[in-house]
């Protein structure tokens, strides 16, 4: 987490805890990087380490995604972002 070299860095978890849509983080041409978690989530202690290391979490979504799907949402909104 610490050593990632990417401009805007985000992670997807499904906690109650607060939040912004991936849909409205602020568009950016630098580079992005955006943690799915595993099947059952990402533990707390993932969460709170990525967000030390300056990951943003966002959500993809009312709607609980699986994690293969998950990536292929994140990217298709990142992407859309950066055609807009």
């Amino acid at each position: 987490l610490a050593t990632s070299a990417h401009q805007r860095k985000y992670i997807a978890h499904g906690s109650s805890d607060e939040k912004m849509s991936l849909n409205q983080a602020p568009f950016s041409n630098d580079s992005q990087i955006i943690l799915i978690g595993p099947e059952g989530d990402f533990t707390r202690e993932e969460i709170a380490a990525a967000m030390a290391a300056n990951y943003l979490p966002v959500s993809l979504g009312k709607t609980r995604l699986r994690t293969e799907t998950a990536g292929i949402v994140a990217a298709v909104l990142l992407l859309q972002k950066s055609i807009v």
